[in-house]
């Protein structure tokens, strides 16, 4: 017997179809044109409007389906949730906190010649022994390799505490403080009463008190910040300029709205230090972002929405899943393991700490990133939210929402828009920031999103061995290395909101024109096509892992390790799991390069055209080894083309025109459409230029039977008779010259369509590439960035 059950039990909650079910829908409860009948799906979920006045049927609307607002639906024929339907609850799977070792006797002890050292330093060995889960640590291993370098690096901040205010580092050792003693002792340089105090330049870490909060304000009490720069006063002047400032990035940050929200606020200097500390600035900016990580442990100015978990959870639920994902997990993630450290030190080292007294005085913090590996070299702060779609053999990786900038000056006086990107260190480089930067841009076109629009970016993964049916880099079917058809796996989409119209959509994007799709990242290495060495580069980062044979190939740029978090959903009880990915989701091979391989795969290109099977001819053979008879087998069939095409009165003119242009070729097949093909466009393989088909040479000058162009590409040069390359109109210039090229054909057939898909790319996905618009996706615009770092 059924459950007995009432509307106002069971409305708004999620059912789940047992098995499939036939429903009849009523015509008042058709949308125009909808079906009359019905069948939910086993499994299938949605949510509960209402109770049938028999009791024996549920009023229900679809989750997936819209051509039916209303569905009626025995309810014996599903299963009903406790949960309601969109109030998702949010597990966040930390890593649990492993503890930290004890400290050195030397600055442990209860000497006052310790003083806020040796709470430091019981900061620093947490920070050290938990290494492992704090992202580019290595950058700081000289500060905190042993203990010796950790006890140097807590006096060092001592002493920089000391430089701004000896009273202050006095406070920081006593036994008790509030934040108003703070006040007292630290210099001020800002404050409501007049906004510059003092005007002196100083680099360090500052702090900012907000208190007498205006009415009916979402704040109350007193809330701290604790922040960094090479100069605090002109750092300050951009705090109280941007927070007002509506098209600030940061303007609806909870800093920003505290501050503007605050009657009353002073900035003072918290640390003092020498721009060069460390030997240079690039060592005195490391030291500066542990000591601002480390004042705001000793204020306990971490925001609660990073350091609790509870707090952060609750916020998802109103954000919505993958954009809290994506936005806060990295901050909460660190803002929970730094605030565990800071629990664990303070314990051993005796220190004051704020968070265990009410009598500090602060009612909140504001800081929300972590300024010690908060900012990965290389993967941007990006935090990548995964979902698993096994059905469409897929993994989709999202990434925070972006407001699309304005338009900005290209070559030609040409305009673009950037559509997504992302940056990487080029192989080799030993900085530790990423510069460059992999991007899809645009010229303005109507089905593209505008500047202002919200962007939601994702990267699709196919299964091994799986091609996407719109590849973000569609390179050509041959390939030198071994993961070369691994670059076909990925997929780029982006999905916006119209400011114009209010209404969704979504387009799949490839990187670069055909012109610049084998553009070479670099001069001297074999196969180092751009869209090749992006992809791979790509996929490895997606994946989380690395290809083992990438520095012998030595040109694949530096994505990074992604920071990744997978997103488990149950749709059923509205629960979505989400947990740190720390293994590779992928165990990656190669690349293993090999020249046979590349022979093999040209010489497999045969297709049979109009009775004859045509192939390349003299692959890896002499050089400019063409072979002409086959024109004087077709004069009659030329010399009706060029009477048909041209016009002219002598087609046997026309045709020794053309046996002289054709004995005058010396560009390779694939050259040959570099330079004539109009579809090809002049594709360019040289990194400043198209790249002459010119005979290649070794490292001895020994000239090859190859030229550089092809062994950019990875592939070897081929002398096939024109007529098999370019169809019936291979010979007939059109009207109008290429950007390269003193002339341009446009070639047809069978043949050329497989010779353009093996050697430049693959053929192009028209219904794929549109721009198609969608419903609502459910997520939501979340203003402003979760960060408050001086970049």
């Amino acid at each position: 017997m059924a459950p007995s059950y009432t509307t106002d039990t069971v409305k708004g909650h999620v059912f789940q179809a047992k098995k499939n079910v036939k429903c009849k829908i009523s015509k008042g409860d058709r949308v125009p044109g909808g079906p009359a009948d019905l069948t939910v799906d086993k499994g299938e979920i949605g949510e509960i409007r209402e109770v049938s006045k028999d009791g024996n049927q549920f009023l229900v609307c679809l989750r997936d389906r819209r051509e039916a607002p209303s569905v009626p639906i025995a309810i014996n024929a599903v299963d009903v949730s406790p949960a309601l339907f969109g109030k998702w609850t949010i597990d966040y799977q930390l890593p649990g906190f492993g503890g930290i070792r004890n400290a050195s006797s030397d600055t442990m002890s209860d000497s006052p010649s310790g003083g806020v050292a040796k709470h430091i330093e019981a900061l620093l060995v947490g920070v050290a022994d938990n290494r492992d889960r704090i992202p580019d640590i290595v950058i700081y291993k000289r500060f905190l390799q042993n203990s010796k370098s950790i006890q140097d690096t807590a006096n060092a901040m001592k002493n920089n505490i000391n430089k701004a205010s000896p009273q202050l580092a006095a406070l920081l050792a006593s036994n008790s403080f509030n934040i108003w003693n703070i006040w007292d002792r630290a210099p001020h340089f800002g404050s409501h009463e007049e906004t510059i105090i003092d005007p002196t330049s100083y680099c360090g870490i500052y702090l900012i008190v907000y208190w007498d909060f205006k009415d009916n304000s979402e704040f109350s009490g007193v809330y701290i910040y604790i922040g960094q720069s090479k100069d605090m006063v002109v750092r300050l002047k951009y705090h109280r300029t941007d927070m007002f400032y509506l098209k600030s990035d940061a303007y609806w940050t909870e800093h920003y709205r505290c501050a503007r929200k605050a009657k009353k606020w002073t900035a003072m200097r918290f640390c003092v230090q020498d721009p060069n500390e460390g030997g240079s600035l690039e060592e005195a900016q490391r030291l500066r972002n542990l000591y601002e990580n480390l004042a705001m442990l000793l204020t306990r100015s971490y925001a609660k929405k990073v350091s609790d978990v509870t707090v952060a959870q609750s916020r998802a639920q109103a954000k919505g899943i993958a954009q809290a994902v994506t936005k806060s997990y990295s901050h909460l993630e660190l803002g929970v393991l730094f605030n565990s450290i800071a629990d664990a030190a303070f314990a051993k080292s005796g220190y004051a700490d704020p968070k265990t007294r009410s009598s500090f005085g602060v009612t909140g913090g504001l800081n929300v990133s972590s300024p010690v590996g908060g900012e990965h070299a290389t993967f941007d702060r990006i935090v990548w939210s995964l979902e698993r779609i096994p059905k469409a053999n897929r993994m989709i990786f999202h990434r925070p929402a972006l407001t699309l900038a304005p338009e900005k000056a290209g070559a030609g006086g040409n305009t673009y828009r950037t559509l997504g990107y992302m940056k990487y260190r080029h192989f080799g480089e030993s900085t530790s920031n990423a510069k460059a930067k992999m991007e899809f841009l645009r010229s303005a076109e109507s089905d593209l999103p505008e500047p202002g629009d919200v962007i939601w970016s994702t990267w699709e993964v196919m299964d091994k061995d799986c091609v996407h049916a719109t590849p973000a880099f569609p390179i050509g079917d041959v390939g030198c290395w071994s993961n070369w058809h691994d670059v076909l796996r990925l997929g780029y989409k982006i999905i916006w909101q119209s400011q114009k119209s209010s209404k969704f959509y979504y387009k799949y994007l490839q990187w670069a024109a055909p012109r610049t799709c084998l553009r070479a990242i670099s001069d001297n290495k074999t196969g180092s096509v751009t869209s090749y060495a992006y992809g791979a580069g790509i996929l490895a980062h997606l994946l989380k892992s690395t290809w083992p044979g990438r520095e012998e190939q030595g040109f694949v740029p530096d994505f990074g390790p992604a920071h990744i978090v997978e997103v488990i959903y149950d749709a059923f009880r509205q629960t979505a799991t989400c947990q740190p990915v720390t293994a590779p989701l992928e165990q990656l091979s190669g690349p293993i390069y090999s020249e046979n391989a590349v022979l093999s795969q040209l010489g497999a290109l045969r297709v049979t055209e109009h009775g004859v099977q045509k192939h390349l001819e003299n692959i890896n053979g002499d050089w400019q080894g063409l072979d002409w008879a086959w024109l004087e087998d077709h004069r009659q069939t030329y010399e009706q083309i060029y009477k048909q095409k041209k016009g002219q009165a002598s087609s046997v003119k026309a045709f020794k025109v053309l046996i002289r242009q054709n004995n005058q070729r010396k560009n390779c097949d694939f050259c040959m459409y570099r330079f004539l093909s109009d579809e090809v466009e002049g594709a360019a393989l040289s990194t400043t230029g198209l790249g002459a088909c010119d005979r290649f040479k070794d490292d001895q000058g020994v000239e090859q039977d190859f030229c550089m162009p092809c062994f950019l590409r990875g592939i070897r040069c081929s002398w096939t008779r024109a007529d098999w390359l370019g169809g019936d109109d291979w010979g007939i210039e059109k009207e109008g010259m290429l950007r390269h090229a003193a002339s341009s054909r446009h070639f047809s057939g069978n043949f050329y369509k497989a010779a353009h898909k093996a050697f430049f790319r693959q053929p192009e996905n028209v219904k794929g590439l549109a721009t198609y618009e969608i419903p609502n996706p459910g997520f939501e615009i979340v203003d402003g960035k979760e960060d408050d770092t001086e970049e």
